[in-house]
């Protein structure tokens, strides 16, 4: 899998993820690179920028355990502590990847 440039958004989509959690899940996960961090989203339902209940909240608890890459920044929202945490992150997906898009604009 291509790790996102700077300045590029994409969306991964996984069935599952490490670990029996969410074994053969369909999930998705929106990687932000705009905006000087890289910035991982889910999907929910959003009422504000701190105001987001995750469709899935086990995929949410998945991202919390994986404090030594990420911090929560917002609801359904972690930012990835550096390029290595990026490249070992897209590591731990690229088994369970069925699609990935990369953004324009």
């Amino acid at each position: 899998m291509r790790i996102p440039e700077v300045d590029e958004r994409v969306e991964i989509r996984v069935n599952g993820v490490p670990g029996d959690l969410l074994k053969e899940t369909p999930l998705s996960f929106s990687i932000d690179r705009r905006g000087g961090s890289t910035v991982i989203h889910i999907p929910g339902h959003y009422r504000g920028p701190d105001n987001c209940t995750p469709d899935r909240a086990e995929q949410a608890e998945w991202l919390n355990g994986l404090g030594s890459l990420m911090r929560p920044s917002w609801d359904c929202q972690w930012t990835l502590h550096d390029e290595a945490a990026l490249e070992t992150f897209l590591g731990m997906l690229e088994p369970f990847l069925y699609d990935y898009k990369i953004w324009i604009g």
